[in-house]
């Protein structure tokens, strides 16, 4: 009998040593301890309705979104901008790939033994160039205006020597725009000069939409805007004027537009007729006759126009269903054109200059490249973000790269051709859905071959990204 015990407690004995665990191995009792630890904490951040801050270690009730304004207040819009802000910072301190030497000879290499051709190579190049973007502006520019302090960027346009910029920027003080054009020109080193002090032209009207456009020959630019009434009862007018170093030519033609809200413009490049997207359609009218026509068979709102390059006589507009439908401006009558089907409202229209391919966007973040003789969709952007903003989508002077910013503020440039995304660029301030960046990308800035740099306008500032 004692040996049998004796036995029994040697054996549990033995048991005990062989379920201890080792000194350099984690049991496995600790193992299912600090995984039940952490599945409750993750139990307790998730609680429903509430939000906890990591950083004062409490717990908030999540209100609802119509208290978002209030800056204090905890709100599921709140947390998103938290959130996304959070994101753009990290994105923004990350550093960017630098242009190697090794790369540049490769292709070189390539170019002389016959394996790419001199336009692959510059397209290669310039890809090479737009991925190695710093995500830091080189060049901080403060805008200023004598109708007082600007606010935000609305539109940037570029002329054809691209030697001139036109902005328009909504004013902090009341609800009319600023309209202003300077000279862009390079010093001695090289550095890009913008002079907000000495604008060529300084406009203060109450603009909802603006075009800008060069005629073909050595004609001035001409501008076409058009203003909001200050009171309800009040119509809707079209302005053009022709514009020189000088400041405008003369006095400005004004075009009664009626009592409907005006989402876009568009002038011709012989300046013979211009359309504005309105209410249930478009209107298009004669420069010299001041002859009106409404055009849109769809009876939808006319978001997006953009007329033909080599012939100018025809219209492409998109509207609020999603359809982009061609009209010929010789034709006064309605007619049944052929249709290309976007998902959301068309917010941008770009044709290239042969007119052949057309580049449009959608609030939903959709980018297409059309073919315009087969009518299909040949390549697709992806990246973009939106949800309900009319964010323009661009082309460049080389019609090479396609660039847009989106409605996180991320500006994002593609290839033309291939669709293949080359970089994404974060805002360098916060921006929301009132504040989307305005972006310019040029290869030839200052009317200087190799000068690229991308400029990118947010509150009463301009940044210039070197390329």
């Amino acid at each position: 009998m004692e040996e049998s015990k004796t036995r029994k407690r040697k054996n549990r004995g033995r048991c005990k040593r062989d379920h201890r665990p080792s000194r350099g191995e984690p049991s496995q009792a600790a193992d299912h301890n600090e995984h039940e630890e952490q599945r409750a904490a993750r139990t307790e951040l998730e609680i429903p309705g509430f939000y906890y801050d990591p950083e004062k270690k409490k717990y908030f009730k999540i209100q609802p979104n119509q208290f978002s304004s209030l800056g204090h207040t905890i709100t599921k819009q709140n947390i998103r901008k938290k959130s996304q802000e959070t994101t753009r910072i990290q994105k923004l301190n990350k550093q960017a790939d630098k242009v190697h030497s090794h790369h540049l000879l490769e292709l070189v290499f390539k170019q002389a033994m016959g394996g790419i051709s001199n336009l692959q190579f510059q397209r290669y190049f310039i890809h090479k160039r737009i991925s190695c973007i710093n995500n830091y502006p080189s060049k901080t520019v403060n805008a200023t205006s004598n109708y007082g302090a600007l606010e935000h960027p609305k539109e940037i346009g570029l002329n054809t020597n691209h030697d001139k910029l036109i902005f328009m920027w909504s004013l902090t003080s009341s609800l009319a725009k600023c309209i202003n054009l300077v000279d862009v020109d390079l010093d001695s080193t090289g550095d890009i000069v913008i002079d907000f002090d000495k604008p060529c032209l300084n406009l203060c009207v109450c603009a909802s939409s603006m075009f800008w456009t060069e005629k073909k020959n050595s004609l001035p630019p001409h501008l076409l805007y058009t203003t909001e009434p200050y009171f309800g009862n009040e119509n809707c007018t079209a302005h053009i004027c022709q514009v020189s170093n000088q400041g405008i030519c003369g006095t400005p033609s004004s075009y009664s537009l009626g009592q409907q809200y005006v989402w876009c413009c568009a002038l011709d490049s012989d300046y013979r007729s211009f359309c504005i997207g309105c209410q249930k359609g478009a209107l298009l009218i004669e420069v010299e006759t001041r002859r009106l026509w409404e055009i849109g068979p769809y009876k939808s709102n006319v978001s997006s126009t953009v007329f033909t390059h080599k012939n100018p006589s025809i219209l492409y507009c998109g509207n609020t269903k999603g359809l982009i439908f061609s009209h010929d401006t010789r034709s006064h009558a309605n007619q049944t054109p052929s249709q290309l089907k976007m998902k959301g409202i068309v917010t941008s229209l770009q044709l290239t200059r042969n007119d052949t391919h057309l580049v449009a966007s959608d609030t939903l973040g959709n980018a297409y490249l059309w073919d315009l003789r087969m009518k299909k969709m040949i390549v697709e952007y992806k990246g973009m973000k939106n949800e309900s903003t009319r964010i323009p989508l661009h082309l460049d002077d080389e019609e090479k790269v396609v660039y847009g910013c989106d409605l996180e503020g991320y500006t994002r440039l593609w290839c033309k051709t291939s669709g293949r995304l080359l970089r994404t660029i974060p805002s360098p301030v916060p921006c929301s859905s009132t504040s989307v960046p305005a972006v310019v990308y040029c290869e030839n800035l200052g009317n200087r071959p190799g000068n690229s740099a991308l400029l990118l306008g947010a509150g009463d500032k301009l940044y210039v990204y070197k390329v």
